[in-house]
């Protein structure tokens, strides 16, 4: 038995239609999947300037740690964390639900940053949660963080860091690690 030409024309442009219409259907579903990541992937992503300004003591306490000489950059990041203190990606920051407080300052230079008094990093943090913040209920952490970076030439650098992390544990200040690197 053999099929004529107009059946054979006819099953090659159903075949051709379906499947112009299957690499639509899933090119269109590729694009949506794309898009529908992006999206989302932007949405989780912080927004800038969504700090809160600075209070005024904060203000008069970076101030004052800025005028001693090799401090520069005296700055914070809050972030609002989870039960066990993991940080939420939020949009904006709440300090009506529990937060963390990231400090950081920038050393000029090798011999101020290896000079750093010792335990300075627990001065700050106690002066932080006692004045800067006043014990805030809502507060579960505090990082001080010490940066310094070594020119090494003209194209290399390597930096240096002190990280302090602290817990607020009842009304008292636990300090959890400190790291020197």
């Amino acid at each position: 038995m053999s099929m004529d030409k107009t059946s054979l024309s006819k099953n090659n442009k159903y075949k051709k239609a379906v499947l112009w219409w299957l690499l639509c259907f899933v090119g269109l579903f590729i694009l949506f999947v794309c898009i529908y990541f992006l999206a989302w992937g932007m949405m989780m992503q912080p927004k800038p300037n969504n700090q809160p300004e600075h209070s005024i003591r904060e203000k008069q306490f970076f101030s004052d740690l800025e005028e001693k000489e090799g401090w520069t950059g005296a700055d914070r990041y809050i972030y609002n964390v989870d039960k066990e203190g993991k940080s939420l990606f939020q949009n904006q920051i709440r300090l009506d639900k529990n937060y963390a407080y990231t400090f950081t300052i920038k050393i000029e230079d090798s011999s101020t940053f290896y000079s750093l008094p010792a335990n300075v990093e627990d001065t700050i943090a106690l002066h932080l949660y006692n004045y800067v913040l006043e014990k805030s209920p809502k507060l579960q952490k505090i990082v001080v963080v010490f940066s310094y970076e070594e020119i090494l030439n003209e194209r290399a650098s390597m930096g240096h860091g002190l990280t302090a992390e602290y817990e607020i544990r009842g009304k008292k200040l636990v300090k959890l690690k400190r790291v020197k690197e």
